[in-house]
């Protein structure tokens, strides 16, 4: 299947634009069984903060560094893919890598807040308890 480059005045909405790429290139696929698995450890490693700072920081370093990855993928493009999609815009690498990773560190933020909730709540829990105690002993 031969997919012609999509001029970026040609581009309407990302629909538009993920419709345009050749989806039989087996990189893509590996591209997206890494995001699936970076995600799915991201999941399973939710209550483990040390694993869980260390894929934030990870994936917040590679967003960093996408148009440093996108200009060596548009020099080294021929090495694993038919076609050219790493424009000087960075909108093939923003849109298909650097999207999944920002939705999953937003997911790890989001579980942030969620233990820090029940944290505090725990916490709160705790107080009441010492000071139902302390009231109890003043009162016997």
């Amino acid at each position: 299947m031969t997919v012609e480059p999509i001029a970026t005045d040609e581009i309407k909405s990302v629909y538009t634009y993920l419709a345009s790429l050749d989806w039989e290139e087996p990189w893509l696929f590996y591209l997206i069984g890494f995001h699936l698995f970076v995600g799915l450890v991201a999941f399973f490693t939710r209550r483990i903060a040390i694993v869980q700072a260390t894929i934030f920081c990870a994936l917040l370093l590679t967003v960093y560094q996408a148009e440093d990855i996108n200009a060596y993928c548009a020099q080294n493009h021929k090495l694993f893919t038919a076609h050219q999609y790493f424009d000087s815009h960075g909108l093939f690498i923003s849109i298909v890598m650097s999207m999944p990773f920002l939705g999953i560190a937003a997911s790890i933020v989001a579980n942030w807040f969620y233990v820090s909730t029940q944290l505090m709540r725990d916490l709160r829990v705790q107080k009441d308890r010492v000071r139902e105690r302390q009231t109890s002993k003043k009162d016997q």
